[in-house]
C-alpha cells in the first residue's frame, strides 16, 4: 500500500522552514555591507548550455552548511531533478528574498495585532568590547617621568674585505688540440669590532676561503674552508679564540690546538719599544707607499737610485771615476 502524499499545508510548512533555514545560515555568513548577490557571487559560474549563472550545488550546500535531507528538499521546492548538479542564481537569490520579504511582513503583522509586544533585546557586548569600555584612573606612579640610566658610549665599525685571483692557462698539445685550465681563488673577510669608552671591546674575524680549478670547463678540484677569530674584553677578564676548517695546504692554520697563539687583533697598537731591534727598525723605515711599493731611502752619499730620479722627472747621470 503506498504512502499517503503529504497534505497542501505540510508542504508549505516544510517550504518555509526551509526558506528561513537558509536565510539564516547566509544572514549569519553576510558581511558588513555585503549585498546577497556579491555574498555568493564567488560561488557563481558561467552554465555553457544556457549561458546563465548558475551555483554549484556542492559547494553551495558546503557554504551553507545544509544537511542531505535538506538538499533534497530543496531541489523538491526549486523544482528540480534529484541529479541536479547546480541551481540557478536568480531563481536562489529570489527564494531567499521572498523568504526575508514574508518573514517581514508577518513580524509588521504581529506588531499591528499587538502593539504591546516587546522589543527584542539589544544584542549583548562581546567580551572584548566590554573589556575596551574598562577605563581605569592613572595612578601617580604611571604618571611619573623615569630616566634612564646613564649609557656607556660605545661605537662600532664593520669591513669587509674581498679578494679574488683569476688565473688562465691554455696550452696546445701534441694534437693540435687546446686545453685550459683555469684556476681561482677567493677571500672574503668580515671583521666586526665595538668598543666602549671604558676599554671594553669585542673583536671577531671570519675568513672565507674557496679554491677551484676548472680544466676545460670542468671541475677538476675545489676546496673551501673558514677561519674565525674571536676576542673579548671585559674589566675583569679577557678571552680569545681561534678556529679554522681551512686544510693545510690551503694555507690554514689546521686544527686551533695546533696554533700557539690566535693572531691579534688588528685594532691593538703594537709599541715598537716592546719589539725587537730589527723589527723596530724596519718598522721606523717604512714611508708611504709610492707605486705599489715603499719609498726608497737615500744612499748613503746622498744620492737616490736611479728609479727614484727617474720618478722625480730628473734625468741620472752615472759619473765616471
Amino acid at each position: 500500500m503506498a504512502a499517503p502524499a503529504p497534505s497542501a499545508s505540510a508542504a508549505d510548512a516544510r517550504h518555509v522552514k526551509l526558506q528561513r533555514f537558509l536565510v539564516m545560515k547566509a544572514y549569519n555568513l553576510r558581511k558588513g555591507k555585503q549585498s546577497l548577490a556579491q555574498q555568493f557571487q564567488p560561488l557563481q559560474q558561467l552554465d555553457a548550455a544556457s549561458q546563465r549563472a548558475v551555483l554549484p550545488l556542492d559547494a553551495l550546500c558546503a557554504y551553507l552548511s545544509v544537511p542531505p535531507f535538506r538538499r533534497v528538499l530543496l531541489l523538491q521546492v526549486l523544482a528540480l531533478p534529484s541529479d541536479a548538479r547546480a541551481v540557478d542564481l536568480e531563481v536562489f537569490l529570489r527564494f531567499l528574498q521572498t523568504a526575508a520579504v514574508q518573514g517581514a511582513r508577518e513580524e509588521q503583522a504581529l506588531r499591528a495585532a499587538d502593539p504591546e509586544l516587546p522589543l527584542p533585546p539589544p544584542p549583548s557586548p562581546s567580551p572584548r568590547e566590554a573589556s575596551a569600555l574598562v577605563v581605569f584612573a592613572p595612578s601617580l606612579l604611571s604618571m611619573r617621568f623615569a630616566h634612564p640610566p646613564p649609557a656607556p658610549g660605545l661605537w662600532k665599525k664593520r669591513e669587509i674585505t674581498i679578494q679574488e685571483r683569476i688565473t688562465e692557462y691554455t696550452k696546445i698539445d701534441e694534437h693540435g688540440q687546446a686545453q685550459h685550465l683555469v684556476e681561482k681563488e677567493k677571500h672574503q673577510t668580515e671583521v666586526i669590532h665595538m668598543e666602549s669608552l671604558d676599554g671594553e671591546f669585542a673583536h671577531r674575524e671570519i675568513t672565507h676561503f674557496e679554491q677551484l680549478e676548472q680544466l676545460n670547463g670542468e671541475v677538476v678540484h675545489h676546496d673551501q674552508g673558514r677561519e674565525e677569530f674571536v676576542h673579548l674584553k671585559s674589566q675583569h677578564d679577557e678571552v680569545s679564540r681561534f678556529e679554522s676548517s681551512i686544510p693545510a695546504h690551503m694555507g690554514g692554520a689546521g686544527r686551533p690546538e695546533e696554533c700557539e697563539q690566535a693572531p691579534p687583533s688588528p685594532t691593538i697598537k703594537r709599541d715598537p719599544s716592546s719589539m725587537p731591534d730589527d723589527a723596530a727598525s724596519g718598522l721606523a723605515g717604512l714611508q708611504s707607499p709610492k707605486r705599489g711599493g715603499l719609498e726608497p731611502q737615500d744612499d748613503a752619499d746622498g744620492e737616490q737610485p736611479p728609479e727614484e730620479a727617474e720618478y722625480q722627472g730628473e734625468y741620472y747621470m752615472p759619473q765616471n771615476n
